[in-house]
């Protein structure tokens, strides 16, 4: 098979008012700039402009983010669909399948 050659960028659930790992909202931040074209301090510090940026980010890709969960408006949390996408957006290679609302309650996370 074909070599992929990135991988995923981000592993963990994030969002507003978290003890967040700052070391991945520099990532996320840095993201998030490249992606929408923001200005975000690279601080770590997942605040309200993070928070904004994340739902711009969900409302540019709603029907890989939101629909799923049959919500019309975004969140800011970085959760299962919205981490997936970020990974697909960075590494399109990736091909990672749908997390299913369905099991994300009954699983560990």
């Amino acid at each position: 098979g074909a070599e992929i050659s990135c991988g995923y960028l981000l592993f963990d659930h994030m969002r507003f008012g978290w003890a967040n790992n700052p070391t991945t909202v520099m990532t996320l931040q840095t993201f998030l700039n490249l992606e929408l074209g923001t200005a975000l301090p690279i601080d770590g510090v997942f605040g309200e402009a993070t928070d904004q940026a994340v739902r711009a980010f969900q409302l540019k890709y709603p029907d890989q983010v939101l629909t799923t969960w049959g919500l019309n408006d975004s969140t800011g949390f970085v959760y299962l669909t919205t981490l997936r996408w970020i990974n697909m957006v960075h590494c399109p290679e990736l091909n990672i399948a749908m997390p299913s609302p369905l099991t994300a309650y009954g699983s560990d996370n």
